[in-house]
């Protein structure tokens, strides 16, 4: 999981979006990015120089198709976010983040972003963070073992809290 985020000039940084396995951060023309990246977790990244990648995508039409549907995809969930950040309850953008940090896996998951990043990310205070995770705990919806893992007990009320269908996930 990678976090990309941007710097103001006092100092202080706003998350613009996350990255999960598979994704991709950057520009296959190469340039100056205009954000930060930063693993979240222990992380495999691969490097494509900009020239071999376009010579690659040249002869292989198909990845150019392909890293079109991604870039729509990935537009698609931003609009989801959006949404939810502009419409969105506290409870909703909690339990989304949650859904997808999830994915389709059960079991323990990797909290990847601390409560405070959570409440940047979601644009809500640390406090109504901690309030949604505890209401999500004693609702037997989701378990906090430690304070970077969760594991989700009932996936179908997360979904159902977070507002979103099975085919608007966010990742």
């Amino acid at each position: 999981m990678l976090k990309l985020s941007s710097s103001s000039g006092n100092g202080s940084e706003q998350i613009l979006g996350l990255v999960g396995p598979g994704g991709f951060a950057g520009s296959p023309h190469g340039g100056k990015a205009h954000h930060n990246v930063t693993a979240l977790i222990e992380t495999e990244i691969c490097v494509f120089p900009s020239e071999s990648f376009s010579r690659f995508a040249d002869d292989h039409p198909e990845i150019r198709v392909a890293l079109l549907d991604r870039s729509l995809a990935e537009l698609d969930r931003l609009r989801r976010w959006m949404i939810l950040l502009g419409r969105g309850s506290a409870a909703e953008r909690v339990a989304a983040l949650l859904v997808d940090f999830a994915g389709d896996g059960i079991g323990l998951r990797s909290l990847p972003l601390s409560r405070g990043q959570i409440a940047e990310y979601a644009g809500l205070t640390i406090e109504t963070v901690s309030r949604q995770f505890t209401r999500l705990r004693t609702a037997g919806i989701i378990r906090l073992p430690t304070r970077d893992t969760f594991e989700v007990i009932d996936r179908e009320a997360l979904l159902a809290i977070s507002n979103l269908h099975h085919d608007q996930l966010l990742h």
